[in-house]
């Protein structure tokens, strides 16, 4: 549905198909879908969740997994964890 606004303030709404769209429809299209992704890009996409969950798309999910992977990091305890001048001057000389 494409929404247009005629000169004298009346508000037409119409269908339109992409596949028939010249160059110049193609950009003042793409130009007012941008317009409103810029104005509220919350409500863009929670527009497009709702279609999406209406229509039973599942959207891709991403993983990321390691192997042979080690961590290794200190921890303070107690009042030594807190972020203080005196603790951060101990950490840093301690290391």
């Amino acid at each position: 549905m494409l929404k247009q606004v005629m000169s004298n303030g009346r508000v037409v709404h119409g269908e339109v198909d992409v596949t028939n769209l010249g160059s110049q429809d193609k950009r003042q299209l793409m130009e007012s879908i941008l317009k409103v992704v810029e104005q509220d890009n919350e409500k863009f996409l929670m527009r497009i969740r709702d279609r999406t969950d209406r229509v039973g798309i599942e959207i891709p999910k991403i993983e990321v997994r390691f192997q042979q992977l080690s961590v290794e990091g200190d921890a303070y305890v107690g009042t030594r964890a807190l972020p203080t001048l005196l603790n951060s001057t101990m950490n840093t000389i301690e290391v």
